[in-house]
């Protein structure tokens, strides 16, 4: 029986059974990591997410007031989302209420700035009634996404719809990843935890998880 704990090996069926120290490598292709101790190597595969880990996207917002719009007597602010090194990114993430504005940081709290480098938190659950994942200084609210055909829409706890909508097949893969849409399937809802704060923040996760791991999708 060969098991990983930590950055560790254990080989319960040797003599000598402990723990020493592993290389590990991940292949994003194939979603295998690889373990290798002294000649030897251990392979794991990851069957798609565990609910104990967070997915993680780095979004930049450019303030575009092109994007500026109303929907019956709610205000909505416009941005263009970019990734990190300037390029567009496909996704409907172009406008926000002062709700969104306020968990992202964007509207006033710009101060003047036109753009901000936002790290955005995903945390899926397994349902409505999970302890809420906690982050100090920083907002986290609950939602649920439902999906529909190739889209899916983000609703907010009551079961209110928001104008927040992802769609396979016109969204970026990386995004619909994040967002957890591909792995749902017609009709299927996703609850999850929010969270954002600004590129370089420090971040100190307070969970009912003892095993919460952030990951870069």
């Amino acid at each position: 029986m060969a098991v990983w704990v930590g950055h560790s090996y254990f080989n319960g069926d040797s003599a000598d059974a402990g723990f020493v120290p592993a290389n590990q490598r991940y292949m994003e292709t194939t979603g295998e990591w690889t373990f290798q101790v002294s000649s030897r190597a251990l392979h794991l595969f990851l069957l798609g997410e565990r609910p104990w880990m967070s997915r993680t996207l780095t979004i930049l917002f450019r303030r575009d007031p092109s994007r500026d719009r109303q929907s019956e007597a709610i205000q909505f602010e416009g941005y263009r989302p970019c990734w990190p090194d300037g390029r567009p990114v496909a996704v409907g993430l172009d406008a926000f209420c002062k709700h969104g504005q306020r968990l992202l940081g964007l509207g006033k709290r710009l101060a003047g700035c036109q753009e901000k480098l936002i790290r955005m938190l995903c945390f899926p659950l397994n349902g409505r009634g999970d302890d809420m994942n906690r982050i100090p200084g920083h907002r986290v609210r609950r939602f649920y996404i439902e999906r529909r055909g190739m889209t899916g829409r983000v609703h907010f706890m009551d079961g209110t719809p928001t104008t927040i909508t992802f769609e396979a097949g016109r969204d970026e893969p990386r995004v619909v990843r994040w967002i957890g849409l591909s792995d749902l399937d017609d009709g299927e809802q996703l609850w999850f935890d929010l969270a954002a704060m600004e590129v370089d923040s420090p971040v100190s996760y307070v969970s009912h998880s003892s095993r919460l791991v952030p990951c870069e999708v």
